[in-house]
């Protein structure tokens, strides 16, 4: 099963750009294991002109534990108020395979032996290469695509493109390199 905990970031009072949210959960992941990288940064809730979103989801690969940890830096909803309050990381613990996959089911009917579920890990890792230290912040991608607003925006290294931030705006998707954006 996957494991979660709820951790406050006392730093951050209301909506956060991505360098933001990466500072915050890089030192979470960094005490659950030091040296571990993201390899993917990605918001589902748009931003706002200032290149800030709601909620981000942070994914760093455990090797050695054969598991994802997954850091989303969001914030409270304050219910009375409606208003957003303070910033918290849920931070989980998805294992390889993930419950209710094809591999899982397989795994448990005896039909991939634990052998070929290692390799299929090790090559997942292998084509999930970590963001570089100087990928640019979402406050780039938004002033790129200005005025277009950002639906979505996620960053991570693709053997097609390289590191690359896929940002989609009313009508279309836009793939922009680092270079795009300085």
């Amino acid at each position: 099963m996957i494991d979660q905990s709820l951790v406050p970031i006392p730093d951050l009072s209301r909506a956060c750009t991505s360098a933001q949210a990466l500072r915050a959960a890089d030192a979470i992941a960094r005490d659950l294991e030091p040296g571990l990288a993201v390899w993917r940064i990605g918001t589902e809730d748009g931003c706002d002109s200032a290149g800030r979103s709601i909620r981000w989801e942070l994914r760093y690969d455990l090797l050695r534990r054969r598991s994802e940890l997954v850091i989303t830096v969001g914030f409270t909803l304050e219910e009375s108020s409606g208003r957003f309050g303070g910033a918290v990381a849920s931070v989980r613990l998805a294992p390889f395979p993930a419950e209710g996959s094809e591999l899982a089911r397989m795994a448990l009917a005896g039909q991939i032996t634990g052998r070929a579920l290692r390799a299929v890990w090790r090559q997942q890792a292998r084509e999930r290469e970590p963001l570089p230290a100087d990928f640019p912040d979402s406050v780039a991608v938004v002033a790129a695509v200005a005025p277009e607003p950002v639906r979505s925006a996620h960053a991570r290294v693709t053997r097609l493109r390289g590191a690359v931030w896929s940002v989609e705006t009313p009508g279309r998707t836009r793939h922009l390199r680092p270079d795009d954006l300085r």
